[in-house]
């Protein structure tokens, strides 16, 4: 076998260990995602949301709290929470929009906002 041939072979066999190794630490960082939501949504109901007040408002502060250096539109809120009717998307933009006009959350942008 040549050189090129046994080169090119052995370059293709380390690329499909490492896009396999890359498949498996991909699902292990969404097991860990899944856990860290388990454990926000843990704390939020242990402490009744007292620090963040109650409902949604506080549902939607443990989303933000998740990625603090992240901007989040009501729309990425919306699909982290879970919510399907336009309704649901409708109640987190206003309740975005209340939250920074109360100074719980701070506004970056036209329909973006960060935890404080």
């Amino acid at each position: 076998m040549s050189d090129h041939v046994k080169q090119t072979l052995d370059a293709s066999d380390r690329l499909r260990q490492l896009r396999a190794r890359l498949d498996e630490l991909d699902a292990e960082r969404a097991k860990l995602h899944e856990q860290i939501e388990a454990c926000m949504d843990e704390l939020a109901r242990a402490t009744g949301g007292a620090d963040a007040g109650s409902g949604l408002s506080a549902r939607i502060l443990a989303v933000l709290r998740r990625e603090p250096t992240r901007a989040f539109a009501p729309m990425d809120v919306g699909t982290a929470l879970r919510f399907r009717s336009e309704q649901d998307f409708v109640n987190v933009r206003v309740s975005l929009s209340r939250m920074s006009r109360a100074g719980r959350v701070r506004r970056v942008g036209h329909g973006r906002y960060m935890s404080k």
